[in-house]
């Protein structure tokens, strides 16, 4: 069943789910768009794992870039995972952080710093080959 339009699914299916169901899901369907060419959209996606309240999807974004990015393939993505989980009532809450782009490393600087604080040997490394960012 192909539903052209986001509005008015009161009388479309609305089988439950879980949580673990569409975390599974949405990580398949990266891998898909992955496979795809569509790497910018896949690491949008993987940039949060959603969490589930009821029939919504909770996103928290870094940016508004990425929330703004996501917003356009909204009825694209929607549409595959209620097809995929047969219920139609699905919808995404998108909040964006900022607290959470400190996550991100974005400058050569930044990424390095951001592996030394995983593992300590790497600045070792980068002192004993007189290594340049």
């Amino acid at each position: 069943m192909v539903v052209d339009t986001l509005e008015n699914g009161d009388h479309l299916p609305k089988t439950p789910f879980t949580e673990a169901q569409f975390v599974d899901l949405w990580k398949a369907y990266t891998k898909k768009l992955e496979k795809d060419g569509e790497r910018i959209m896949a690491s949008i996606m993987n940039a949060d794992v959603p969490k589930t309240k009821g029939h919504l999807i909770m996103l928290n974004f870094p940016n508004e870039m990425m929330k703004a990015e996501m917003l356009k393939l909204r009825t694209k993505i929607l549409r595959h995972f209620r097809e995929e989980l047969n219920n139609y009532s699905i919808d995404f809450e998108i909040t964006v952080s900022e607290q959470t782009a400190s996550k991100f490393a974005y400058t050569p600087q930044e990424k390095y710093a951001k592996l030394v604080e995983k593992n300590q040997a790497l600045a070792e490394l980068k002192k004993r080959f007189k290594l340049d960012l």
